[in-house]
């Protein structure tokens, strides 16, 4: 039959079929693009998270009295001076902040549960460290990332 002497009915027809494959055409570049753009927030997340590591690493390796007073602080806080338990105080304090963004990406699904369990140990084996308990309280922290930190084997009330 000639395209000329199609019906309305045909036409429709026709219409509705390159209406559908553009539907199904429009998801699957949806879908590679959502793909791509979580590709993209977890990379973004994973420098983020690296960043915080590294920034707290580069603190104890750049400056032998910050080294000092974490492993002085680390076994028993008194034993530092007034103005280096306040150093040792503020310096756990960003540690914990820090992890506790970790702790959010991971807990909004951006950061790979591989990840968050190199994280995870680093959490149980920092919270171990008698100066670090004696300064947790958990009041001032995210409730699920108290759970976290408290749940760990080397925590003791």
């Amino acid at each position: 039959m000639p395209v000329s002497k199609w019906s309305l009915k045909e036409w429709t027809s026709v219409a509705e079929m390159i209406g559908a494959a553009a539907v199904v055409l429009s998801l699957a570049y949806v879908a590679v693009e959502l793909r791509s753009n979580t590709r993209a927030v977890e990379a973004a997340t994973l420098l983020e998270v690296n960043r915080i590591a590294r920034e707290h690493l580069l603190v104890g390796w750049t400056d032998a009295d910050a080294t000092r007073i974490e492993m002085t602080g680390d076994q028993d806080p008194a034993n530092l001076s007034p103005l280096d338990q306040q150093r040792y105080f503020w310096s756990v304090r960003s540690f914990w902040l820090g992890m506790q963004t970790v702790y959010r990406q991971y807990a909004l699904g951006v950061l790979p549960a591989e990840e968050w369990q190199v994280y995870y140990g680093v959490i149980c084996s920092n919270i171990a460290a008698p100066g670090k308990r004696s300064l947790w309280t958990g009041g001032d922290f995210v409730p699920d990332f108290v759970t976290v930190v408290e749940a760990c084997p080397s925590f003791k009330p």
